[in-house]
Order: C-alpha cells, then structure tokens, then sequence
C-alpha cells in the first residue's frame, strides 16, 4: 500500500469531517446483531463503493460481540479501512453517507 496515498486519504477525511457535526445519545443502548437491519444498507456482496468514496461500514466487531457502524471506504485493493485507515476486515454492508440537513 502507498504511504503517501493513505496519508492523502486520511487528511481528506480529516478534512471533510471538520464540516460534519456529530452528537451522540447517551442514552441509546446498542442491540447486537441488529445495526445493519434497517436502513439503506447495501450488501458488499451485492456491490461495492467506489473507490476511496466516504461511507458508513457495518462489519461484525467480534472483540465486542455486536455490530458496528464507522465511517471509512474502499482502497484501490479492494481492503475495507475505518476513517482512521485501520483495515476492516470481511464488512456486511455499507451505504453513501447522507447529504447534509437543508439549512
């Protein structure tokens, strides 16, 4: 994998969440196994994102037990990375990330 090119795709990330605001439910509770079930999630087996397109992932966290949701997107070798360019290993589902609220 190219150094440079990570380091660019990471910065843009970076980038580009400056300008999403993001708040968090304390008091929401996860439910395993139930994350992706609902929603416009695309199966990977389906077909894929294009190339380096930001989108929410839903892989299995098996240290945690449960589904997770992250921000990441697919490398020219086709490996799944998190926003943080951790490669995801064997994601179910993903789907383009929402357009922001009208203001």
């Amino acid at each position: 994998m190219d150094a440079e090119k990570i380091k660019r795709k990471w910065q843009k990330l970076v980038d580009e969440s400056r300008n999403i605001e993001i708040t968090v439910d304390e008091t929401a509770t996860p439910i395993a196994g139930q994350a992706c079930e609902h929603g416009d999630w695309i199966p990977v087996s389906e077909r894929l994102p294009d190339e380096e397109m930001n989108v929410l992932i839903c892989y299995h966290d098996v240290e945690n037990a449960q589904d997770a949701i992250c921000l990441g997107y697919v490398f020219e070798n086709s490996t799944w990375h998190d926003d943080d360019g951790f490669e995801i290993n064997s994601p179910d589902y993903w789907m383009p990330l929402p357009h922001p609220p009208a203001k």
